[in-house]
């Protein structure tokens, strides 16, 4: 699966380092609002997700995407980081100090 990273906007908070968007080209789909998080250990993307529709609940965040199988949403995390890391390399002006 072919995908590209439509643009990165920087946003720190916590882990949070900003939000992406990616875009599929095989089908012209570009799915918003990934999320690059860091720590001193690793780091990770998370899948958009929107709140509980009751904000007083104790319900967690819902992903927009989901995968039957965990190792199919491995393997497309780690096919968004290696364009993300691509991405990023070519940004001279994001940097993650």
């Amino acid at each position: 699966m072919e995908v590209q990273i439509d643009s990165f906007h920087r946003y720190r908070n916590n882990t949070l380092q900003g939000f992406f968007n990616v875009y599929f080209p095989d089908s012209g789909m570009v799915i918003r609002g990934f999320s690059l998080h860091k720590n001193d250990k690793s780091k990770w993307i998370e899948i958009p997700a929107k709140p509980p529709t009751n904000p007083e609940s104790n319900a967690p965040w819902t992903k927009i995407l989901f995968f039957y199988d965990k190792r199919e949403e491995i393997k497309f995390l780690s096919t968004l980081m290696k364009a993300l890391d691509e991405y990023l390399g070519k940004q001279p002006d994001i940097s993650f100090d």
